[in-house]
């Protein structure tokens, strides 16, 4: 399953060459952190609003400034690698959430802003909060209609999507799985496995270790056993 969740991030990154290019060359651009969909851990249950509100974005590249960004941009045309979005984090305008906004929080259907609901390291989140903003996850469309449309912009549970504009999208999608954000980075979680493994062959030592004390100890205290034995049949004897 790891394998198979591995593949599918890396499928979708190798769909833009130029992207794909960028990260492989992160020892070159240390400014280069990755995408938004690679630094962000997202529930399961919520993934499918998640990815949809971010729509192209989830493979925006964030960097640490515009300078990087710009030696990016110009080893891509130098190779013909084609093009990128980047974020640097020094330059990037975020969607505030109001207390306007908040209050909706309060309607049937409301869940709470996707920008709440994604994990990653507090130094992108001006680079989460230009992707996000104040996007509002709610229970389905009927939901979002009942919020109002262009009220706000809303992604709903099943992928569904309300703009502030008030354009609608949504209908039936054959995948119903996100393939970009996950719950945990594959990475950490093969890391965690092993993690646990060393934990248990740590486990595992120490019982054996205690077992082989306490053979150790009868053993020990069978052999005093027959030394008091025979002491006792000597003294015995005379």
């Amino acid at each position: 399953r790891l394998r198979a969740q591995s593949v599918s991030v890396q499928e979708r990154i190798g769909g833009s060459i130029a992207v794909k290019k960028i990260l492989e060359k992160r020892g070159r651009f240390k400014g280069v952190y990755g995408t938004v969909a690679e630094l962000s851990r997202v529930p399961q249950k919520y993934q499918l609003a998640v990815e949809s509100a971010a729509g192209n974005k989830a493979m925006h590249l964030i960097v640490e400034d515009d300078r990087i960004a710009a030696d990016c941009i110009a080893f891509l045309k130098e190779n013909k690698f084609g093009q990128a979005n980047f974020i640097p984090l020094n330059r990037i305008k975020t969607v505030e959430i109001l207390e306007s906004d908040k209050k909706l929080l309060k309607a049937g259907g409301a869940h709470d802003f996707l920008l709440n609901l994604i994990k990653f390291d507090p130094k992108y989140k001006n680079a989460f909060a230009f992707v996000f903003g104040n996007t509002l996850l709610v229970e389905n469309i009927d939901a979002a209609r009942s919020i109002g449309i262009g009220r706000i912009r809303m992604a709903t549970l099943d992928g569904d999507l309300a703009e502030f504009s008030g354009v609608m999208r949504g209908g039936y999608a054959e995948k119903r799985k996100s393939t970009l954000f996950v719950e945990k980075d594959v990475g950490d979680e093969l890391r965690d496995r092993e993690d646990d493994l060393e934990k248990t062959h740590v486990s595992m030592k120490i019982l054996e270790t205690k077992i082989t004390m306490k053979k150790k100890w009868r053993s020990f205290k069978s052999f005093l056993i027959s030394v008091s034995r025979k002491a006792s049949h000597s003294c015995s004897s005379r």
